[in-house]
């Protein structure tokens, strides 16, 4: 396994003024491996000796990828009456995969003298995502009573991308956990499935009266929407919604 990561970030504080910065890149790369053996059949329960640590009972072409990008930056500030705050980020996120799935029939799964089936399976998503917020409040003293209103909005995107690799494709063969067996390596393409746009935002709004030390009164409404759906890439076929 090998990890990169890589960190810049500062803070600035002045009078009544609060502000940051924030960007962060990591990358993971991991060779071999497997992630999961299924047992088989789900409701037979037996309990099989543990492999030993030290085998690679992947395949050595096995792979798993990551990379990933954040950069937020934000800002508060005071000025009499007045607080501000508001604060922005994006990131995006990607990941490939190579390991193995099970698929029936049921001799594909793990047995109890631990042979199971071998079958590629590529997976991978990307996600590209925005997000904001914004938020004002007014406070006043009037005697013994403090009262603060406040207006906030918050807005964020995911653009999700979904990969995948043909389910036409064959079983390897069988292996065993604890006696490996090593299979040709195949480059099975790895391609876009479907894509998930999703949209969301949120506006809210308060007045908290402070009567006193002992009680607090608020009062409120908040109005939000969702929308995201899912579709093929192939063919653009709307398959789920939500709104």
């Amino acid at each position: 396994i090998q990890r990169n990561s890589e960190l810049v970030s500062f803070h600035w504080r002045g009078d009544g003024v609060k502000a940051w910065e924030t960007a962060q890149r990591f990358k993971t790369n991991r060779d071999g491996g497997n992630n999961v053996v299924f047992l088989a059949p789900i409701r037979t329960r037996y309990v099989i000796d543990p492999p030993d640590p030290r085998v690679l009972y992947g395949q050595k072409w096995f792979f798993q990828d990551t990379e990933g990008r954040i950069f937020s930056a934000g800002v508060d500030a005071t000025f009499g009456n007045w607080t501000i705050s508001a604060a922005a980020g994006h990131s995006n996120d990607e990941l490939r995969s190579l390991t193995s799935r099970s698929q029936p029939p049921v001799p594909t799964r793990l047995q109890p003298n631990g042979n199971y089936g071998v079958i590629p399976a590529g997976s991978g998503f990307d996600d590209d995502s925005d997000a904001a917020r914004a938020s004002v409040t007014r406070s006043d003293t009037f005697g013994a009573v403090k009262n603060a209103v406040t207006v906030a909005y918050s807005y964020g995107k995911h653009d999700i991308r979904s990969y995948a690799n043909s389910a036409a494709d064959v079983q390897l063969g069988f292996t065993n956990l604890y006696d490996p067996v090593a299979f040709p390596e195949r480059d099975p393409a790895i391609n876009a499935t479907t894509n998930q746009p999703i949209r969301l935002s949120t506006i809210i709004a308060t007045d908290r009266l402070d009567l006193g030390s002992l009680v607090t009164v608020m009062a409120g409404g908040v109005r939000s929407s969702y929308d995201s759906r899912v579709s093929s890439v192939a063919t653009g076929v709307v398959a789920s919604s939500q709104s």
